[in-house]
């Protein structure tokens, strides 16, 4: 069966892609290290270390407004990487699946194997097909103009052998 999904982009698929993917694990750690600094600075302050309070008080600081801020600069960032690629427009994204995967937005073509996919991540907005670590395929979940997300689900696993 072939499959078609069309969709523009929103600003809730690109949150959700950012934050349950692309940023999931630096945000964890970021997190991680603030509480780890926090106690660290509440410990040397307690001896009476103020130099070691401080510098793990500033790496506090510095990690948990990185861990805020990632996210939502990322967005932006991806926003703007787009608006440039097709000259400030929209553009409509096409994703067929036939015997390759094929998508195109504007006046940009990517084709991939059915191989190269290596993880994929169901989403309340979106399906994202991993392509490697940081490249993806967003499908949106009720965008499909050819099949449904519950029929693409089992041939994609099967068609990438992934779960």
């Amino acid at each position: 069966m072939e499959f078609e999904n069309r969709y523009y982009i929103t600003d809730e698929m690109l949150k959700e892609y950012v934050s349950r993917v692309l940023c999931k694990k630096t945000v964890f750690a970021g997190f991680a290290i603030s509480f780890v600094s926090l106690l660290l600075c509440i410990g040397f302050y307690g001896k009476g270390n103020m130099m070691g309070a401080g510098l793990y008080g500033g790496l506090f600081l510095v990690t948990l407004l990185t861990s805020l801020l990632i996210i939502p600069l990322t967005c932006l960032q991806l926003k703007h990487a787009g608006e440039r690629l097709h000259n400030g427009k929209t553009c409509e994204t096409v994703v067929t699946f036939s015997d390759k995967i094929r998508m195109t937005e504007g006046a940009v073509s990517m084709e991939f194997e059915y191989g190269q996919v290596i993880a994929m991540h169901i989403l309340k907005y979106s399906i994202v097909l991993m392509i490697g670590k940081k490249q993806a395929v967003i499908l949106k979940t009720e965008g499909f103009a050819l099949g449904s997300a519950e029929e693409f689900l089992p041939f994609i696993r099967e068609k990438c052998r992934i779960s």
